[in-house]
C-alpha cells in the first residue's frame, strides 16, 4: 500500500504527462477513499501546493540543484518540488521529516544512486530558506521574469498584466492570486442562528457514522447565484465535517422572459397554490422549468397541492 508522499508522487508524475490537476486530484481522492481525512487533506495540500507553486519552486530548485530541473528524471524531479514545497510553505512539517521522507521515497523508487542528490538540494534549500527571496532579486531588471519566479505565474500572463495595469497592480494581483482568503457565509437568522447550522451538520456527521449504507444530510437554500462564496464555505464545512451532505438550491427558468432565478409559489383567492414567474408573472407550467428535491431525488414535474404546500414552507437554512 503506497505511503501519503507515494500518492503525492503519483499524481504529479500524471500531471508532468499534461493531465490536468484537477481531474487528477479527483482521480486520486477517489482512487484512495478508504484513506483517513487528515490523509487526504495533506495529499490534496501538496499536491495541489506543488503545482500552484511550480514555476517559483523550479526556479529555487535550479539554483541549489547542479542538474537543472528540465534535466532531472521525472521521478526525482516531482520528488524534489514535492519535498521543497513543504520545506518552504508548510511550517507544520519539520524539514528534516520532509527531506528523510524524500530520500526514503527516492529509494523506494529504485534511484539509489540519486539519495544523495536528493538530501543535499533538499537540505540547501532548507538551510536557506529564510533568505529564499533575496534569490529573486538577481532578476529585478527583468520585471516579467522576476513576477513569473517569485508568484508562480506563467510570463506571457506577467507581460499582460504589466502592459495593462502598471507593476504595482500586478504585483498585488499576484500576490492576492497565492494567498488564501477566509470566505463568509450569511445565514437566514429568520430561521436559523450561524452556530445552530453549523451544530446541524455537525451533530448529523455523528450519525453517519453509524450508517455507512446510506445516511443524507440537507441544507435547504434559496438561489444563491449571488452569493457563490457562501456556497463553498457551507461546502468546505461539509467537506471537513460530514460524510454526505447536499444543498438543495434552486434551479428554474423562465421560458417567456429568460428568467433562471427562483420561480416563486403563490396562492389565489380559493386558497390554491400555483408557481410564478416573479419577473414577468407567467404562470403557465408547460413555459417554465422548476427543479426541486423531494423524496431525495430532484424532480422537474410539478407536484400536487400537498406536495407543494410542503416545498412552500421548508425552512431556509441560508
Amino acid at each position: 500500500m503506497p505511503d501519503n508522499r507515494e500518492i503525492v508522487l503519483e499524481a504529479l508524475l500524471l500531471h508532468d504527462k499534461g493531465e490536468y490537476a484537477d481531474k487528477i486530484i479527483k482521480s486520486i481522492l477517489d482512487k484512495y477513499s478508504y484513506l483517513e481525512r487528515f490523509e487526504r487533506g495533506f495529499i490534496n495540500r501538496v499536491f495541489t501546493g506543488t503545482v500552484e507553486r511550480r514555476l517559483s519552486l523550479d526556479f529555487i530548485l535550479n539554483h541549489y540543484s547542479t542538474v537543472k530541473v528540465n534535466k532531472q528524471k521525472p521521478v526525482i524531479r516531482a520528488i524534489l518540488l514535492m519535498s521543497a514545497y513543504q520545506i518552504l510553505f508548510m511550517e507544520q512539517i519539520p524539514d528534516s521529516a520532509a527531506i528523510n521522507e524524500a530520500v526514503k521515497l527516492a529509494k523506494k523508487k529504485r534511484f539509489n544512486g540519486l539519495t544523495g542528490f536528493v538530501n543535499a538540494v533538499l537540505r540547501q534549500i532548507s538551510r536557506n530558506k529564510e533568505n529564499i527571496d533575496s534569490l529573486f532579486f538577481e532578476l529585478k531588471c527583468d520585471e516579467v521574469k522576476l513576477f513569473s519566479a517569485k508568484y508562480s505565474c506563467p510570463e506571457w500572463l506577467c507581460k499582460h498584466y504589466l502592459s495593462e495595469l502598471g507593476a504595482k497592480t500586478t504585483e498585488q494581483i499576484l500576490i492576492n492570486s497565492l494567498t488564501d482568503r477566509k470566505i463568509c457565509a450569511r445565514t437566514n437568522l429568520s430561521r436559523i442562528s450561524t452556530d445552530a447550522l453549523i451544530d446541524k451538520l455537525t451533530k448529523e456527521a455523528k450519525f453517519q457514522q453509524l450508517s455507512p449504507g446510506g445516511a443524507i444530510s440537507y441544507v435547504e437554500v434559496p438561489n444563491m447565484q449571488n452569493n457563490i462564496p457562501a456556497v463553498l464555505a457551507l461546502m468546505k464545512h461539509i467537506y471537513n465535517t460530514i460524510m454526505y451532505a447536499e444543498l438543495n438550491t434552486k434551479s428554474d427558468y423562465c421560458q417567456v422572459c429568460g428568467y433562471d432565478g427562483e420561480i416563486q409559489i403563490v396562492e389565489d383567492e380559493n386558497h390554491k397554490l400555483f408557481w410564478k414567474c416573479p419577473n414577468c408573472g407567467n404562470t403557465d407550467q408547460t413555459k417554465m422549468n422548476v427543479a426541486r428535491r423531494t423524496c431525495g431525488y430532484i424532480g422537474t414535474q410539478f407536484w400536487n397541492q400537498g406536495r407543494t404546500q410542503e416545498i412552500k414552507e421548508r425552512v431556509l437554512h441560508l
